[in-house]
């Protein structure tokens, strides 16, 4: 997957993320990933990324890695990486609907982590 666009059309671009099995990468990501404008708008220099699994941690569903939006990057730093992990999203949520949903909440709770909202107001605005 690539960069979040900012376009009107707010959304992750996933015609990259197709592999046929109706997975996480299946055939209806678009709707799953589009993003509010006002967030999309806000991203700048975060690369989202789909992954197996967690390589720490096989349960979690996402990671946000990086520095917060607005905070000072070190020189040198790589860019800020939301990853979201397919194994655990799959195998926890076999209805397409609910595996579309979920995929959204985990995308916007990484990117809430970009923007530096912490866990607490993350679970306040329901995406825990």
């Amino acid at each position: 997957m690539s960069r979040p666009s900012a376009s009107s059309s707010s959304g992750l671009p996933c015609d990259r993320c197709t592999d046929g099995r109706g997975g996480v990468r299946g055939a209806r990501p678009r709707r799953a990933y589009l993003l509010p404008d006002d967030i999309a708008r806000g991203l700048e220099n975060v690369a989202v990324v789909i992954e197996d699994e967690s390589p720490r941690d096989p349960s979690i569903l996402g990671s946000f890695y990086g520095h917060p939006r607005g905070e000072r990057t070190p020189a040198g730093a790589l860019p800020a990486k939301v990853v979201i992990y397919r194994r655990p999203l799959e195998a926890a949520f076999h209805d397409p609907d609910e595996l579309e949903r979920q995929i959204r909440i985990t995308v916007l709770h990484e990117l809430a982590h970009y923007f530096g909202i912490d866990e607490q107001r993350i679970a306040e605005l329901g995406y825990r």
